[in-house]
This record gives structure tokens, sequence and C-alpha cells, in this order.
């Protein structure tokens, strides 16, 4: 579905569907709605690398990654999620919502459903210095074909 293009028209982009963060900026969505926002590799709707994000009162819908991370991939940054949700969100090898390869995840008061992948239909952490936390969340109907669900 990407055929070797990149971005515009409705054509999805190589890393971060909708967004691209990279460097000590920080990326903010409050009160965003993202719906079926793709990329053809990593991070259906954003792509977070050595930066930080914060996600607040968000509703994403089938959003989808070709590799990793459907919603969110975050590569060594830090990214905090509160109060939203997040359903039938799709990655085809890693982390149907998230992705985490290194850096830290904060998700409270949120909710989870219907997102699917290889691994880690939920979330997935990659890399030895990846964490993640949660408080108040709810999930339901997340797999992962190979290994986790939530």
């Amino acid at each position: 579905w990407c055929g070797g293009r990149r971005g515009g028209g409705g054509v999805p982009s190589a890393a971060g569907g909708g967004m691209y963060e990279t460097g000590g900026g920080g990326l903010t969505l409050p009160q965003a709605r993202v719906v079926g926002s793709q990329a053809c590799a990593s991070g259906g709707a954003a792509y977070i690398t050595g930066a930080t994000g914060a996600v607040v009162g968000a509703q994403v819908l089938r959003c989808h990654a070709g590799s990793k991370g459907g919603v969110f991939h975050v590569l060594q940054g830090r990214l905090a999620i509160a109060q939203s949700t997040f359903v039938a969100c799709t990655a085809a090898v890693h982390g149907g919502a998230f992705h985490l390869e290194g850096g830290s995840l904060a998700v409270q008061h949120s909710h989870v459903s219907g997102c699917r992948a290889g691994n880690g239909g939920a979330r997935y952490l990659g890399g030895q210095d990846a964490s993640a936390t949660r408080g108040g969340v709810g999930s339901g109907a997340c797999a992962g074909t190979g290994n986790g669900g939530a």
C-alpha cells in the first residue's frame, strides 16, 4: 500500500504517518482526534526520536504501521499519555498501539482496545533501556499473533 512514495495526498510516509518529531523538540497533542493515519514502516500516527511527547485527551482510531507501532513508535524518547483512547490500531510486527525502543512510556487513565500486532497487541518494549508504566488503564481484545496481547 505504500507504493514507494512518501507522504502527501493520502499516501503513507515511511515513518510517522501524521507526525515526525526529532531532537530536543516536543510533540504535544491536546484533545486531538486521529483517524486512519498510516506509515509504511513505523509510527502509524507519529514517530518520535530523541524527543518528548505529551498526549492528553486524544482519540486515535484505526491507525496502522507496516512494521512497528500502530500509533506511536518511540526511539530513545519520552512519551506521556493521559485520558486518551486508542481503538483498532495495528502493526504488522511489533506493538499494535505503541512500540518503544529505548526511553520511556507512561500511560495513565486511558483505554486501549482492539489493537493487534505480531508481538504485543497493545505495546511492545524493545531495547534494554525501554521502560513503561501505567495506571488506571483499561484494555480489551488486544492480540499479538506471536506473543503478548496487552
